[in-house]
Order: structure tokens, then C-alpha cells, then sequence
């Protein structure tokens, strides 16, 4: 396991959170784990969501691909920099897969508040 057995006593400088907090490694294999959750948890739940017309296949090599970026990742900000990449894709998906915008009423309601906005 990546994270520390021993205990850090309570009267010591840092706790064993803060000891987690500076440590390099231990962050970022937790942060690895979070991640590789997340992309286990989405290939789950969006294939089987009824309102999303989605790409099976494309979202399954997009988050294979992510899978392996996460794996290699050498650091945090390289790890938190994909992980960006990622949720931006993902809102593209998930913008293309509910047809966001592409409704008469959707466009009216951009006029609408487009209009408003411009009246103050």
C-alpha cells in the first residue's frame, strides 16, 4: 500500500496528515488512485445513462487513454494537467451526446437571455 503504516505522534511536529501532505510520492499515488477511480466510475455510468447518446467505443479508448497518461504521469502537475484535458473532453462528449443547443428552445432561451443581458 502507498501509504505509511507507522504512527506520527500527536505531539510532533506534523500529523500524519500533514506528513501525507509533503509527501511527494505518497500524493501523488493517492491522486493516481482518485483519478484511475474516476475514469473506472465514468466508463460505468455514461454508456448506461438513457439520455446519452454517446460513442461506446470512443469513450472507452478515451478513457483507456487517460488511463495510461495517468499511470505515467511523473508528478502532480503533469497528473493534474491531464486530468484538465480530460474533463474538458468530457464536457465536449457529454455537450455532443445530449444535443446541447441544438433545440429551437434551447436557441430561444440564448436569445432571451442575450437580450436581457444587453438591456441593463
Amino acid at each position: 500500500m502507498v501509504f505509511a503504516t507507522e504512527r506520527i505522534p500527536a505531539n510532533g511536529i506534523f500529523t500524519a496528515l500533514d506528513a501525507f501532505l509533503v509527501d511527494d510520492e505518497k500524493r501523488l499515488a493517492a491522486a493516481k488512485l482518485l483519478q484511475q477511480a474516476r475514469l473506472t466510475l465514468i466508463g460505468l455510468c455514461w454508456p448506461k445513462h438513457a439520455d446519452f447518446d454517446i460513442d461506446n467505443h470512443g469513450l472507452a479508448t478515451l478513457l483507456k487513454k487517460y488511463s495510461d497518461e495517468v499511470a505515467l504521469a511523473p508528478d502532480i502537475t503533469h497528473l493534474l494537467t491531464q486530468e484538465a484535458r480530460l474533463t474538458k473532453t468530457l464536457y465536449a462528449l457529454a455537450v455532443k451526446a445530449v444535443k446541447y443547443g441544438e433545440s429551437p428552445e434551447r436557441k430561444a432561451v440564448v436569445a432571451i437571455r442575450l437580450m436581457v443581458s444587453r438591456s441593463w
